[in-house]
């Protein structure tokens, strides 16, 4: 009796850990995620910058 309490705890503490690295790793995906659409907001405005100093370039020759 005392090994399945012992084994139903285990299976128990497994489940919790299990739990509390998914809710890490949902964490750790949102924040990769919103780093990622910055990093995309950021190279949109750049390739935009190029394209606007491109044509300034061609329009002045």
């Amino acid at each position: 009796m005392e090994l399945l309490e012992k084994e139903r705890q285990t299976e128990q503490t497994r489940a919790e850990i299990r739990r509390e690295m998914e809710a890490d790793a949902a964490k750790q995906r949102e924040k990769y995620e919103a780093e990622l659409e910055r990093i995309r907001e950021k190279y949109e405005q750049a390739q935009s910058k190029i394209q606007e100093l491109m044509e300034k370039e061609n329009r002045a020759k």
